[in-house]
C-alpha cells in the first residue's frame, strides 16, 4: 500500500486528501463497512453513492468501521446518520466501531436527537 500523495502550495508541501472509499465485507446476515479517506463538502456525495449501493437484503447487523476515516465534516456525519437510519428502517442493528472519540460523540449525540 502506498502512502498519500503530496501537492505543493506556494509555501509548503502538504498531503493530498485520500478519496473516500467504502469496502463492504459480507458475512452471513452481517455487513462490515470499512469507511476510508476523507469526507467533506467536496466528497460527501461520493460517500452517499457508496452507501446507497450497499445491499441490506437478508442483513440483520451492520458494523460501520471508521478507524481509517481520516476526516469527516458535518456533510459526512449527515451521510453516515442517514445510512444508519435507513439500515435501522430495514431491520438492521447498526454499530459504530473504531471512530475517533470526537466523531463518535458527535454521531451519538445527533443520532439520539429527536427529528425536527
Amino acid at each position: 500500500m502506498t502512502g498519500p500523495t503530496t501537492r505543493s502550495t506556494s509555501t509548503s508541501t502538504v498531503p493530498s486528501a485520500r478519496p473516500v472509499e467504502v469496502a463492504v465485507e459480507k458475512r452471513p446476515s452481517h455487513l462490515l463497512l470499512h469507511v476510508r479517506g476523507e469526507v467533506d463538502i467536496a466528497t460527501h456525495e461520493r460517500l452517499a453513492e457508496h452507501l446507497a449501493a450497499v445491499d441490506l437484503s437478508g442483513v440483520t447487523a451492520v458494523d460501520l468501521r471508521l478507524d481509517e476515516l481520516d476526516f469527516c465534516d458535518s456533510h459526512g456525519v449527515r451521510q453516515l446518520l442517514a445510512f444508519a437510519q435507513d439500515a435501522r428502517s430495514a431491520g438492521c442493528t447498526v454499530t459504530l466501531t473504531d471512530a475517533r472519540p470526537q466523531l463518535a460523540r458527535l454521531i451519538s449525540l445527533l443520532d439520539a436527537a429527536p427529528a425536527a
